[in-house]
């Protein structure tokens, strides 16, 4: 049964329908309900939210709960005059803040209204009342001009027409701006883009159902209206309106630089030529040849039109060309960026060619990945026309692979500024250290300590502390007293043995490994000239092995001159002035202590060392290669195969091919020759071909930095993110001014675009100068091309070498000193440049040291050569063979005029001590003695001959003896000879024990070896290393150092024994405790002990008087005692001590 009975029934209200159809709702003055009704909402408004009806329960209890329709918006309105809403509320809300219209003032002071059509100026005319920084008033009045609305475009010439005849009040100094943008706006709104855009606003309204006319009051940028840019996303379209917004943009970008560029090209005209940038430069070519050499010739002419090509693109970019999609635009837009760029680093006065030819690069890589994208090829290729007008200029055709060996050898540079001053400074005071070292009495273990103290300082040079700075000022000052002293005293003593230290550090340097269980002292260094700031900087691996810098010392390893050059500077010790004898007792202990360390290494096969070192460098150079290389590389690393195997998918033409067909090939195949002991010249044209590859693929022919690559990136990013800073800045401000909020859908873009550009990269710190030294860095690059690089010989030249072309010589000459004379241009000149230069310094000194090894190889023998290898032969353990001793091998020395005792007299030296040491003596021995003894008594009797003639005629009766004069000069030559004065004796050479034109000597000579023979009362041993020692006298005395290339006829295993028993010769001569004689010649006869007093005494004696000297400059005595101190110790060490004490 029906029952019609009163009853409550449930009834949705208008906000549950409209949540649940999808309506639309709007809550006028929400401000004036109660909070707590209101806030029912908070649940409905958040994101997947939903409104829980507790009001109408189930049967099982539970509330309604309400899920909004996809289409359901509400709308709540407010005057703020009458409250606010919740915290809460107003969070869950998107706010708008709609001012009351104002009313604007004309100048005849009528109040006028404007009408719907223009009161979108109204935006315009508040950038007009706000304060805003000139700096930033045209960016804002840009933002104000894309939100007029397509419609206003008409009427945006008589608008501004009125503004320039004073009808609205605009500040003075942004009227001319503010006129400007107005003229190029209208450009920009005048293209396809615009009719693009109306035809996308037409579908909108036709979609939604809205009025006619909608899509003319829709502004010009439509990413001003968030709402209309969604839903165009619904309709069919190429190209939505978030993509043409990005387009209108850009386009107004390419305008604004456009005009930019021309008025700057108009204004060159009347500019001087000398104030011109490379730009204005570029401009003037055509009536000008002044600049036809510039790489930046074509500039204008390159910018002026890439940049109308991207507008004309940008204008025709409407929905049915399709030209622009997302990745295509981030392309153009980067493209365009790149000629902003371009044109910013030209039309500055410090222009950077390196910094602008990598921009060239990196432009060039845009274009190919512009290329790829099929809707944007025929524009690539446009653009790319117009970049090829640089071709010349930007293309590398010699170092292509400088970045690649850059990466892998670079030396560690100061990071800033103030590191470098305080390096410079430190280099400062070692070359200082170095000029002064042996103008001072300084001893030899201070002098090493100073050396040391400035090594530690520049180590310590990233620390910057205030404690080093002490250290350097103690230095500084301990330099100035060391100055000082030599400017009262000026005395130069440089160490008697510095070539042989230098020829033992190279050693110990050559075969490091094979040393390293040998230490040698520190002072080694010292006493070999090697500069101090070589103990910390990054050391030449090449100059440290070969001592290419040193002229006179280059690869004493190959040449093998160290044993005989020893034995030579042994042989003329006796010239050391008194001066030196402190310093040379100490540096004949340590040349006897090291070189017996170091003997093993002396006498070892050093070409194998060169060839090892070159196949370390072939790997290297092929591993920054490894991409170009076949993977068979990597298995023939370690190996003796052919590492230069290059891809087989690399193109014909590719750079390495040349270069390793032409110079690395075939000096791998020298290294890795068949012959295990390769010769000099193969080894020296395995260097040269090396290096000389090696420069061709480092040495660019136009500015490049390696380091600038990321270092412009960096800058670039800086850029691109300031530039986008700049427009959010005044994209928030135009909001703050004419909505209330600070942000938006173009905000929100901006923002993305500055993330997605991400963190600055990291790049490694380079030092550079803050005015690129670039240009001058390429004039020594294309000296290196033209006067090093272009000469270096080739294999034809070095076979003319060989055969003894003087032509090739002195070409080999020049070029060595060209890389000498740019060596020192590249490490003096370019010290912000040091991780390029130092590679490139390091392949110099490669190239040399190949250059000197060919030299040697190719010089002819010393006039010396055989008498030294008679020596050798005829002495033990100099290479003596069992023949030596036969009369018939003896016979081919015989009348040599090799400068040294008689042949007959050497042979019987060697054959009495053989004879004492056995009794199996040849069978011509005797003969060969008769054969000597009778040759010396004919010798002794023509001599005997020659001075009883001269006699006779000196004591004829009827020969002039002169008058009185004459008698008291021959008493006084006969007083001198009993008591010698010294004074005017004169410095000659130390004469030898035993001379050839002596006959007394000779006599003498000869009764000792014959009672040798058959007495055989001296001790075999004793008389077989007199032997020796006398061997390594006549080796010494032969042997012609002065020849610079000259390399050693004797192997340095047979003068090892006799250079060790020489050394401690000397050792013992110059210990004063073991040669203090118990009684000595007063007036012919040296004595080292009284002469070290001597020495002694002057030095204090020296010391006291400069003390004077300072305090009293004017006292004439102190400068005639210090001049004759000076004097005295010019003397010989070896003088007699009657000779010393005349002073």
């Amino acid at each position: 049964m029906h029952d019609n009975r009163a009853r409550f029934e449930w009834v949705d209200g208008v906000l549950v329908k409209s949540i649940t159809e999808g309506k639309w709702l709007i809550l006028d003055n929400a401000n004036l309900c109660n909070p707590s009704v209101l806030d029912r909402l908070n649940s409905l408004l958040e994101p997947n939210g939903v409104l829980i009806v507790n009001e109408r329960r189930s049967p099982d209890g539970s509330a309604q709960v309400v899920k909004p329709h996809p289409d359901f918006r509400i709308f709540l309105t407010m005057d703020p005059q009458h409250g606010e809403l919740s915290r809460a509320m107003r969070n869950r809300n998107v706010e708008l803040f709609l001012p009351m219209p104002e009313v604007s003032t004309a100048r005849n002071g009528v109040n006028l209204t404007f009408d719907s059509a223009t009161v979108r100026f109204e935006l315009l005319q508040k950038l007009f009342s706000s304060s805003i920084q000139e700096s930033d008033f045209l960016e804002l009045v840009w933002i104000g001009l894309d939100h007029l609305a397509v419609v206003d475009h008409n009427i945006i010439r008589s608008w501004a027409k009125q503004i320039s005849v004073g009808l609205i009040d605009i500040p003075s100094d942004c009227h001319r701006a503010f006129l400007s943008a107005v003229r190029l706006f209208e450009v920009c709104t005048g293209g396809g883009c615009i009719q693009g855009m109306k035809q996308i606003y037409h579908r909108v309204s036709q979609q939604l159902g809205l009025p006619p006319g909608f899509e003319f009051a829709q502004t010009i940028q439509p990413l001003n209206n968030p709402v209309l840019v969604k839903l165009t996303g619904k309709v069919n379209t190429s190209i939505d309106l978030l993509q043409y917004g990005i387009i209108v943009d850009l386009l107004i970008d390419v305008v604004r630089f456009e005009d930019h560029l021309t008025s700057v090209v108009n204004n060159t005209i009347n500019q001087p030529l000398s104030q011109l940038s490379r730009l204005q430069r570029s401009v003037v070519n055509n009536t000008s040849r002044r600049f036809n050499e510039d790489s930046t010739k074509p500039l204008a002419t390159f910018l002026t039109e890439s940049i109308r090509t991207l507008r004309l693109a940008l204008e025709r970019a409407d929905e049915a060309t399709q030209v622009f999609h997302k990745n295509s635009t981030l392309s153009v837009k980067s493209y365009f960026l790149l000629l902003t760029d371009l044109f910013d680093i030209a039309n500055v006065s410090d222009f950077d060619e390196a910094v602008f030819l990598l921009h060239l690069e990196h432009g060039h890589g845009l274009l190919l990945d512009l290329e790829l994208q099929p809707t944007t090829t025929e524009l690539a290729k446009a653009l790319k026309c117009e970049l090829e007008r640089f071709n010349p200029a930007w293309q590398l055709h010699s170092g292509q692979s400088m970045e690649l060996i850059w990466s892998q050898q670079k030396s560690r540079t100061p990071a800033t500024f103030r590191q470098l001053n305080l390096s410079m400074q430190i280099e400062e005071l070692a070359d200082r250290f170095d000029g002064l070292i042996w103008s001072t009495n300084v001893p030899l273990s201070r002098l090493n300590k100073f050396r040391e103290s400035i090594a530690g300082l520049a180590r310590m040079t990233e620390l910057i502390s205030d404690e080093l700075g002490s250290d350097l000022e103690d230095i500084q000052t301990a330099l100035d007293e060391l100055t000082a002293e030599r400017d009262l005293l000026p005395e130069v003593n440089p160490p008697y043995l510095q070539p042989e230290f230098e020829a033992l550090r190279q050693y110990r340097a050559a075969s490091a490994d094979a040393a390293a269980a040998v230490e040698i002292e520190p002072t080694i260094g010292l006493l070999a000239a090697q500069p101090t700031k070589a103990l910390w900087q990054q050391p030449s691996v090449i100059a440290d092995l070969t001592g290419i810098s040193s002229k006179n010392t280059a690869l004493a390893t190959i040449r093998g001159n160290f044993p005989v050059g020893v034995l030579k500077t042994l042989e003329f010790l006796a010239e050391a002035p008194l001066k030196s004898l402190e310093l040379l007792q100490q540096e004949i202990l340590m040349m006897a202590t090291n070189t017996a360390k170091l003997t093993f290494i002396v006498t070892s096969d050093h070409h194998s060392v060169l060839l090892c070192l070159l196949e370390k460098l072939h790997h290297q150079i092929a591993n920054a290669h490894k991409d170009c290389l076949h993977p068979y590389y990597y298995q023939a690393l370690g190996s003796d195969h052919n590492i230069w195997q290059m891809k087989e998918e690399l193109p014909p033409s590719h750079y390495l091919r040349n270069i390793v067909e032409r110079f690395l090939r075939p000096s791998w195949a020298l290294v890795k020759g068949n012959d295990q002991h390769r010769a000099l010249k193969d080894i020296a044209s395995a260097w040269i071909l090396f290096f000389t590859g090696c420069l061709h693929l480092y040495v660019t022919d136009r500015p490049f930095d390696p380091a600038l690559k990321p270092i412009v990136a960096r800058d670039r990013h800086r850029k691109r993110t300031v530039k986008l800073q700049k427009k959010l800045s005044a994209l928030q401000h135009f909001e703050q001014l004419t909505t209330g909020p600070d942000t938006n859908l173009r905000c929100r873009l901006l923002e993305e675009q500055l993330g997605s550009l991400g963190r600055e990269p990291d790049i490694e710190a380079v030092l550079r100068p803050q005015f690129s030294q670039m240009g001058q860095l390429q004039a020594e690059f294309s000296n290196i091309l033209q006067s090093i690089i272009s000469r270096s010989p080739e294999q034809h030249k070095l076979d003319l070498l060989s055969s003894g072309d003087q032509s090739v010589n002195t070409e080999m000459q020049v070029l060595q000193s060209n890389i000498t004379q740019t060596i020192v241009r590249l490490d003096q000149g370019f010290r912000m440049y040091d991780d390029i230069t130092k590679p490139l310094v390091e392949m110099l000194h490669g190239l040399s040291s190949g250059l000197v090894m060919a030299r040697i190889a190719a010089a002819p023998a010393m006039s010396s050569a055989e008498a030294l290898g008679f020596i050798c032969q005829s002495t033990p353990f100099f290479g003596m063979r069992p023949i030596s001793l036969a009369w018939q091998e003896h016979e081919k020395f015989v009348g040599l005029d090799n400068g040294f005792d008689s042949s007959g007299l050497k042979y019987l030296e060697n054959f009495t001590v053989m004879n004492s040491m056995t009794n199996n003596s040849s069978a011509s021995a005797p003969i060969a003695v008769f054969k000597v003894f009778h040759e010396t008594y004919e010798h002794w009797k023509q001599q005997l001959n020659e001075d009883q003639r001269k006699d006779l005629a000196r004591s004829s009766m009827y020969r002039y003896r002169g008058g009185e004069a004459d008698a008291d000069v021959d008493d006084e030559r006969d007083f001198d000879e009993l008591f010698p004065s010294f004074e005017a004796a004169d410095e000659q050479s130390p004469s030898r024990s035993r001379s050839p034109n002596d006959p007394r000597a000779t006599a003498q000579l000869l009764a000792h070896y014959q009672r040798s023979l058959f007495a055989k009362e001296t001790d075999p041993v004793k008389r077989l290393v007199n032997l020796i020692q006398s061997s390594s006298t006549d080796i010494g005395r032969l042997f012609e150092s002065e020849l610079v290339l000259t390399r050693s006829p004797l192997p340095t295993q047979a003068l090892a024994c006799g250079l060790l028993l020489k050394l401690d010769d000397n050792v013992e001569r110059m210990n004063v405790t073991s040669t203090k004689p118990s009684s000595f010649n007063f007036y012919n006869e040296a004595n080292v002990a009284e002469a070290q007093k001597l020495v002694s005494i002057v030095r204090r004696l020296q010391a006291r008087f400069v003390q004077l000297k300072q305090a009293w400059p004017e006292h004439s005595t102190l400068d005639d005692v210090l001049a004759t101190a000076t004097e005295l110790l010019a003397l010989k060490h070896t003088a007699p001590i009657a000779r010393l004490i005349t002073k």
